[in-house]
C-alpha cells in the first residue's frame, strides 16, 4: 500500500477554501493507501489557522471551525500523525545534504522535519504546496502529485 506524505500547506487547503482545494480534497478522499503527516502539523496547523484570520483570509469562526474539524479527523484516524522522534532530527540533517547541491533551493528547518518524517516512512507521494519542499523530495525519490505543481 502507498504512502502519502501531507505537510501543513497541503493540508491547510482540505480546511480552508483555496482556489485548488477541490483538487486537493478530490486526491485525498481518492488515495489509496495511508494519508501520514508529521505530529508538527498540529501545532503548524493551527498557527496557520490563526495567520490567515490575522490576514482577513478567515473569520475567528472558521479559524475555530476548521481546528475543530481537523481535530475531530485526528481522532477518527482519517489520517495518521507520526511522533517526533530521535530518528526524525538524524534524518532532518541527512536531508541538508541533498540542499547542498547545485542548484541550492533553501530548506526551512519544518519544513526538513516534514520531508524527514516523509522519508523515515518511506512515503511514495509528497503532496505539498511548498516549491523548495518538492525540489529537495524529488531529489530524495518522492513522487509529487501533478495538482502541486499548478
Amino acid at each position: 500500500m502507498d504512502k502519502w506524505y501531507w505537510d501543513t500547506s497541503a493540508f491547510l487547503k482540505l480546511y480552508c477554501p483555496e482556489s485548488d482545494s477541490a483538487k486537493y480534497i478530490e486526491l485525498a478522499t481518492q488515495s489509496e493507501g495511508l494519508l501520514l503527516s508529521s505530529q508538527i502539523l498540529e501545532i503548524e496547523f493551527y498557527y496557520a489557522l490563526q495567520q490567515k484570520q490575522v490576514r482577513g483570509e478567515i473569520t475567528p469562526n472558521e479559524a475555530n471551525t476548521s481546528f475543530g474539524q481537523f481535530s475531530k479527523d485526528i481522532q477518527n484516524k482519517y489520517f495518521e500523525l507520526i511522533p517526533f522522534s530521535q530518528t526524525v532530527t538524524k534524518n532532518a540533517c541527512t536531508l541538508w545534504e541533498l540542499c547542498s547541491q547545485k542548484p541550492k533551493p533553501t530548506l526551512r528547518s519544518l519544513d526538513g522535519l516534514h520531508l524527514a518524517t516523509a522519508t523515515m516512512m518511506q512515503c511514495k507521494f509528497l503532496v505539498t504546496a511548498v516549491t523548495r519542499m518538492q525540489k529537495i523530495a524529488v531529489r530524495a525519490g518522492m513522487i509529487i502529485p501533478e495538482i502541486c505543481y499548478s
